[in-house]
């Protein structure tokens, strides 16, 4: 005879597999919502990709054109799920006052306690936060201050939120400009570089003011990253702008003696491939690790 706690967790485990054929017939929704499950996690983790295309949301939003992508875990407690709300996680870089900044928790009205429902499911759940994104509800903020700046400031709220969608202009400038210099650090700072940053008071700071090591750096700020992910960011970032020119006319020199003048120019396709192949396909995101 089976136990009160078995059959809670068989009833779960039915309600869970009745998702995955949900999700598997219906494939992504016309709202450019995504589901699947996590592998190895028996139903408990799943991954939820939400894209903003101007087909199915106003071309005027802030996310218009962006993906993001969201992890929901369900409780493995006494009171689970159907009873009990999933767990929303965004592990893209989304600026919303229903997100965490610092955590990725994902916070709205379905997902509190007075107006959680058994019936719903996760694509009703979806969107449901999909409306209060776009318009954000100040009753059920996950991040209070995110939440103030859009009651003070929509309009600059909303201006950050664009920024945040998708790569920043002076991210980019940061980024591909050392990507484009072949002989110095330096040269991917110049102004061809970086004129197109939308934060050109930013783009001085590092180039004039701040030492060599920052000036060169992919916005190594709070808002590129969080918490204890910034000093180590930066650690690699010296490293790498100090070790990279010890290490590199050495290793130069005795390449171009081996193989010809020629291989240099192959090594910054090399590099210069592999940063960008990063720079277009790694997603953005408040985990450690990438899932």
């Amino acid at each position: 005879m089976l136990s009160t706690e078995d059959r809670q967790q068989r009833s779960v485990q039915r309600r869970l597999e009745q998702e995955l054929t949900f999700s598997q017939q219906h494939g992504p929704s016309e709202n450019g919502i995504s589901l699947s499950p996590i592998p190895s996690t028996n139903l408990h983790k799943w991954n939820a990709q939400i894209h903003f295309s101007p087909d199915h949301y106003s071309p005027d939003s802030a996310y218009t054109n962006g993906t993001f992508n969201f992890i929901l875990k369900i409780s493995t407690t006494e009171k689970s799920y159907p009873f009990l709300a999933p767990e929303i996680y965004c592990v893209t870089k989304m600026y919303s006052p229903h997100i965490h900044a610092e955590t990725g928790k994902v916070f709205f009205s379905s997902l509190s306690e007075e107006n959680w429902s058994p019936i719903l499911h996760f694509r009703t759940i979806l969107l449901s936060m999909v409306v209060e994104l776009l318009e954000p509800n100040p009753e059920y903020a996950a991040d209070e201050e995110r939440m103030l700046e859009y009651l003070q400031d929509e309009e600059g709220f909303w201006g950050r939120a664009r920024e945040w969608t998708g790569l920043d202009d002076d991210q980019a400038a940061f980024v591909v400009g050392p990507i484009m210099s072949s002989i110095h650090v330096n040269n991917g700072q110049a102004m061809q570089y970086s004129s197109g940053s939308a934060q050109l008071g930013h783009c001085f700071l590092l180039k004039y003011i701040c030492p060599s090591f920052l000036k060169a750096s992919p916005r190594l700020d709070r808002s590129g990253f969080q918490g204890r992910q910034l000093p180590l960011a930066q650690s690699i970032w010296v490293a790498g702008a100090y070790g990279g020119p010890a290490v590199g006319p050495v290793m130069g020199s005795y390449l171009v003696e081996t193989y010809g003048w020629r291989i240099t120019m192959w090594e910054i396709v090399a590099c210069g491939a592999a940063a960008l192949g990063m720079l277009l396909f790694l997603p953005e995101t408040y985990l450690p690790k990438i899932v």
